[in-house]
C-alpha cells in the first residue's frame, strides 16, 4: 500500500503552518528544520497509524535527515526562511497528527532538531548517505514521543 502523500506536500503543510505562527512569535521554516520535521512526522505518523505518511526514503546526513525531493527543492534557501506558501489538501485525521507533531517540535530550532535526530539510535546506526530504515524511525518516535 502506498502512502497517501508526497513528502513535498507534507513539507508545504509545515511551511504554511510555520508562516501562520510568525505573528505569534513562531519562527519561519528553514530548509534543515523542514527536513528534520519530516523525519519526526514520518516516525510519529507510522507509530500512531501503522502506515507511512509518504513513500520517499529519508537519508542520514550530517545535519540529521534529508529527503531527496525536499532537498532538491529547498536546499538553495540555505539558512534563510522559506516563505513560499501554497494551499495543500490534507485529510482531517492526518492534519491532526501533523498539528501535534508541529506542537511538539516547533519549540526547537533547526540545530535543536538536528541534534535530536543525530542523538537517536537510527542516526547512530545508519551510515551517512544511507537510507534510514522506516521501522527504526517509527520505533524511535514511538519510544521517545508517542508512548
Amino acid at each position: 500500500m502506498s502512502a497517501p502523500y508526497q513528502a513535498l506536500t507534507i513539507a508545504q503543510w509545515f511551511i504554511n503552518r510555520a508562516y501562520m505562527d510568525v505573528d505569534d512569535g513562531g519562527e519561519m521554516m528553514t530548509h534543515w528544520k523542514l527536513e528534520n520535521y519530516l523525519f519526526f512526522a514520518q516516525g510519529c505518523f507510522c507509530a500512531m497509524t501503522g502506515n507511512a505518511l509518504f513513500d520517499e526514503e529519508i537519508y542520514a546526513c550530517r545535519r540529521g535527515a534529508a529527503i531527496s525531493s525536499v532537498y532538491n527543492k529547498y536546499n538553495d534557501y540555505g539558512a534563510n526562511s522559506i516563505e513560499d506558501t501554497a494551499p495543500v489538501e490534507i485529510d482531517k485525521d492526518t492534519e491532526e497528527i501533523l498539528k501535534e507533531v508541529y506542537r511538539i517540535f516547533s519549540q526547537f530550532s533547526a540545530l535543536g532538531l538536528s541534534m535530536m535526530v543525530r542523538e537517536g539510535s537510527p542516526w547512530r546506526e545508519t551510515e551517512i548517505g544511507s537510507e534510514f530504515p522506516r521501522d527504526a524511525i517509527t520505533e524511535f518516535c514511538r519510544k521517545n514521543y508517542i508512548d
